[in-house]
Parts: C-alpha cells; structure tokens; sequence
C-alpha cells in the first residue's frame, strides 16, 4: 500500500521551524508529500529547498468574500456542535475566549476546501494516508476537521509548549483541546514533561494515544576541540526576540559584569528595536552583536568555527529546545533555565548549568563564569 502524507506547517518553508527541515530528510523518497504552510511569504519570495519528494502549496481564495463567509459559518457550526462554548466558559473571560475560538476555527476554516479538494484528487481510501500536524494549534484543528471529512485517513499531531501548555495562553485557555485531540490518531509530545502535562491536564483520557517522540538535530560541520580557550568570555544565545525568550534578562545581567565578554545574538522578532536600545548602555567591557534571522547551516557554521564559552537560553517556559541540541553537538557548554523539557537534555555540572527560572543576574553571571573557569 503506497502512502501519502499531508503535512501542515506553521510557516516552513518560508521562514522558522528549521527543525522541521530536518525532520523531512529522514522521510523516504518513495513517500510522497504535500505540504501547506498556515502562513506564507510573499509570491515573489524564495521558499528554501525541500527534498524533491515534497510538493509545496499556496493556499488560495482566503481573500475571497464569500470563500470567507462560507468559513465563517462553518467556524459558528464547529464552535457549537464541538460544545467548545463549554470549555470557553471554564476559563476566565469566558466572552474573550469565545472570540479567540471563533477566530481560531475561521482561518483554518478558509483553508480546508483547497486541502479537501486536493485530496480529494490525488488521494484514495485505497492508500494508506496521514494528516500530519507538526503543531498541535491551529494547523492541528485542521487536521481533525479534515479527518472528518476523511475518516479513512490517519491523524497525528506533535506537541512542543506554546501549543501545548494552557498557562502560556491569555486566561489559560487553548481552543478546541477536546476535539483536537480526540480526533487524532496518535500524539507525540517531544519531551517528558509535556507527555505527564497531557496526563495530568486532561486526567489520562488520552493516554493511549501519546507517546514520547524526541526531536533532534544534525551536525552539519566537524568541529576542534583542540582549539585553545580564549581568553574573553563568549557567549552565544538563539531565539526568537520575543517576551517569552526573556533576552531581556541576559542584557541586564551582562551591564553589571566586570569581566571582557563578547556575546552574539542569532534570531530577530518583535522586540528587536527594544533589545538593541537597551543594549547600547552595556559597559565597554562588554561587545555584542545581533546576528538576526539566519539560515541555520550559517548559525552552525558559527559554531564551529568560533571557541564558544557558553549558549545561553533563559526563556520563561520550553518545550525542549532544539537550538540547545545544536549547540551541544558543537560541545557548546549550555547555560538555561529549569522550565518545560529543558532538564531532559542539560545535566548540572555535566554539559551545563541550569537556573531557576526566576534567577537573578549575579546567578546568570556567576554560572557563566563558572563555565568559563571549568
């Protein structure tokens, strides 16, 4: 039996989830798959390269008037029939809430008769089919939505943390938990700890469905670890500019250091103009650079050709990191906060240090010296 996967992005391959890019080397070439970003570039922009056995798709018609008022009923029909009106009201700003959902179910809404059209074309219940969500958010209730549609298709989501952990959202509430999730085949959690938060959340109704499956990285350049330590403290961090990083917290901590340190930056968002003002007033003894968004073979390249102290990460919660696995396998000492999967992969004393999540700038200092000094 041939099989097809229909894989939903968020955005790759127009930007992000580089891990993702990963993932689909190890997909054979005899299997064939569709991808549909949530969201994409402009039409003029240069997707990256994907294994010639993906077929990339542009959604079309979301602009469409009355495309979009077809969503927009079906988004009220599956926010009552789903009961999600029930789930809404259990969170604080139960109106909020039923606004979010709505949304949430419209956008996607837009987008399924494109899919259901096409696999309606090119997929048969003769073929072993798989609706793969690599988020389990809004490309996720799609997913189930077309699982629907097609019940003799597989689906499955993976889990990270902002899909996954309620707390990280506005009055703790993630629409359509229930539906998602009961309407999927098979749910992997990429760590430990958000396997036992599924448990625990939703009392262990959907247990047999999830299992713990890892992310992981590939090395892309040999590296010496013969190179002499410098003598200047380097320090290296990558993540999106976003609250939830906290790269806040390494810029406060790194204005009280006395010590020479160099510090890179890889990644940009929305607080990018802020993080670079409130850089300027480090002290001369400390140089800084933002590298922004760069491919990751270039971020890798830098690793291993630069003799890094530390990789330093303090986000307020994680998943477990990929961008810690990256820098581990350049034997990059990593420095983070104990939050979400991070302690699964970084071992006090062994290959870092961890920090409470609420640690303070003599901690964050004290830790990078004390690598330093190790």
């Amino acid at each position: 039996m041939t099989m097809k996967i229909v894989l939903f992005s968020n955005a790759y391959p127009y930007y992000g989830e580089t891990f993702l890019e990963t993932e689909l080397k190890y997909i054979p070439s005899n299997i064939k798959v569709a991808l549909f970003p949530f969201a994409q570039g402009p039409e003029t922009y240069i997707e990256k390269t994907v294994n010639q056995n993906v077929e990339l798709h542009r959604y079309t018609g979301t602009k469409d008037p009355l495309n979009s008022l077809v969503a927009c009923g079906r988004a009220a029909k599956c926010f009552l029939e789903k009961n999600e009106v029930k789930y809404a009201l259990q969170k604080p700003n139960a109106f909020r809430n039923m606004a979010k959902a709505l949304k949430f179910a419209y956008i996607a809404e837009l987008r399924i008769p494109q899919i259901a059209k096409w696999i309606e074309e090119n997929c048969s219940s003769q073929e072993s089919i798989v609706l793969y969500s690599y988020w389990m958010y809004e490309v996720a209730y799609l997913a189930a939505r077309l699982k629907e549609h097609f019940p003799y298709c597989k689906f499955v989501t993976r889990c990270h943390g902002y899909d996954l952990y309620e707390e990280r959202h506005r009055n703790g509430y993630l629409p359509y938990r229930s539906f998602i999730m009961g309407k999927a085949d098979a749910i992997f959690a990429i760590s430990k700890q958000g396997k036992q938060y599924l448990h625990d959340t939703y009392a262990g109704k959907f247990d047999p469905k999830i299992t713990l499956a890892r992310l992981g990285t590939i090395r892309l350049y040999e590296v010496d670890l013969q190179t002499p330590k410098p003598k200047k403290i380097c320090i290296v961090s990558c993540s999106n500019l976003i609250p939830l990083k906290r790269v806040d917290r390494i810029i406060s901590a790194l204005s009280k250091a006395i010590e020479e340190i160099e510090w890179v930056h890889f990644g940009d968002g929305s607080e990018d103009k802020l993080l670079k003002e409130q850089a300027k007033n480090l002290p001369p003894n400390v140089s800084y650079s933002f590298m922004g968004r760069l491919p990751n073979e270039e971020i890798q390249k830098y690793y291993s050709t630069h003799r890094i102290t530390a990789f330093v990460n303090v986000s307020e919660t994680e998943g477990v990191p990929v961008s810690i696995m990256e820098a581990q396998s350049y034997a990059i000492p990593v420095i983070a906060t104990d939050v979400g999967g991070t302690e699964e992969i970084v071992t006090n004393d062994k290959n870092g240090i961890l920090l409470n999540k609420d640690f303070t700038d003599e901690q964050l200092l004290c830790a990078i010296k004390k690598v330093q000094n190790s």
